[in-house]
């Protein structure tokens, strides 16, 4: 079995993962980088919004992650719907990154 996502640089667009309930106010949100390719810097906001907002906003970023191993992001705050947007934004079109993300580890308000 393969565990994670392989992400290409390409253009440079954003990739966004699927929206998901929010499990309580705050969370520590985890990534575990397993392989960089060809000088990659990787970004991984965490967006949130309200059913009823019609724009999706910050709530936090990780901070570039260049190397393989584990980075963390503690939020609090958090709205009701979560999502991932990740971007490449160093390294040449075909720079990759072999990663996984885990479940969030919520806190109550």
């Amino acid at each position: 079995m393969i565990v994670g996502v392989t992400l290409m640089k390409l253009a440079g667009s954003a990739y966004h993962s699927l929206p998901f309930s929010r499990r309580g106010d705050s969370a520590l949100f985890s990534a575990y980088v397993q392989q960089v390719s060809e000088a990659p810097s990787l970004a991984i906001d965490v967006e949130h919004k309200n059913v009823e907002d019609t724009a999706w906003t910050t709530a936090g970023s990780f901070s570039a992650i260049t190397t393989a191993g584990i980075a963390t992001k503690d939020l609090s705050g958090l709205k009701e719907q979560i999502r991932y947007k990740m971007t490449i934004t160093a390294g040449t079109p075909t720079a990759a990154v072999h990663f996984y993300i885990d479940r969030p580890s919520w806190r109550p308000s």
